[in-house]
């Protein structure tokens, strides 16, 4: 976060932590989309029996946090 505040030029980090610290829901649903793709993808591979991580029709994006 530091070297964001010293690359936009502000002098205080809060001004950087306002502005650059916020996940649009386009992005966040982008994000999860990538996420599910790779699990499916470490379960057609050897690595599938190594976790036990899935991806349930029922997670919804609002529960992990985001806005």
């Amino acid at each position: 976060m530091n070297v964001v505040k010293e690359l936009m030029g502000h002098s205080d980090i809060g001004t950087t932590q306002t502005y650059y610290t916020q996940v649009d829901a386009d992005h966040e649903n982008k994000a999860a989309m990538v996420i599910q793709i790779l699990l499916e993808q470490s379960n057609e591979d050897t690595v599938s029996d190594k976790t036990d991580a899935q991806v349930t029709p029922e997670a919804e994006i609002s529960n992990l946090g985001g806005n």
